[in-house]
């Protein structure tokens, strides 16, 4: 889980930089690409939350 919890915050990070990029234009992408790219990274975020969680259930010992 803490995998998880390290990789969301590196990719918030990243989306955050992004943002004030796009926002300062330093970075040119559109509105478009940024609203996919981002769609993209929390797609990726959510599939890898789903399958922690998930192998987190299913490896806890039964007590």
């Amino acid at each position: 889980m803490r995998n998880y919890i390290k990789f969301g915050i590196i990719s918030f990070l990243i989306v955050s930089l992004f943002a004030l990029g796009v926002h300062n234009n330093m970075i040119v992408v559109t509105s478009e690409q940024y609203w996919t790219i981002l769609e993209k990274l929390v797609e990726l975020g959510m599939t890898l939350m789903i399958g922690e969680v998930f192998r987190g259930f299913f490896e806890s010992p039964r007590t």
